[in-house]
């Protein structure tokens, strides 16, 4: 499965990485055989490069973007809810509970912790995103 590199020029931060030193994060999407985008963005930090986070995003709602082509330009809207409700239920059985959960009228929010390194699942507007840091 062939991945498109969307990596930007200018910098790009992270509401997750505050004050930390991070370079422009390596994004890339790919459609799946079951018909989903995803979007992957790794982000490194500047001195070290390791990997400080990766967050994957399975878009549910069509987002307007000049730079797409081809099938990647077709206005959908995707039911991305049952990607977040099978990801809730395999991160339950491999790290158990979630240490906060959040339900609003626009979404849902798990969390999970494990040491230092964290774990967040959201599923927004219509949008799953998943972060690990």
């Amino acid at each position: 499965m062939k991945a498109t590199n969307l990596t930007q020029d200018h910098q790009i931060s992270h509401h997750l990485l505050k004050r930390k030193d991070i370079a422009t994060p390596r994004t890339y999407r790919k459609r799946l055989s079951t018909g989903e985008r995803l979007l992957t963005s790794y982000y490194y930090t500047e001195k070290k490069k390791e990997v400080a986070l990766i967050t994957m995003e399975w878009p549910g709602l069509r987002r307007s973007d000049n730079r797409l082509t081809g099938d990647d330009r077709i206005n959908e809207k995707q039911d991305v809810r049952p990607i977040y409700e099978w990801l809730a239920g395999w991160l339950q059985q491999q790290l158990g509970k979630p240490v906060s959960s959040e339900l609003s009228a626009d979404g849902s929010s798990l969390k999970w912790k494990r040491g230092n390194k964290k774990v967040d699942l959201d599923y927004r507007w219509g949008n799953v995103t998943l972060a690990l840091y």
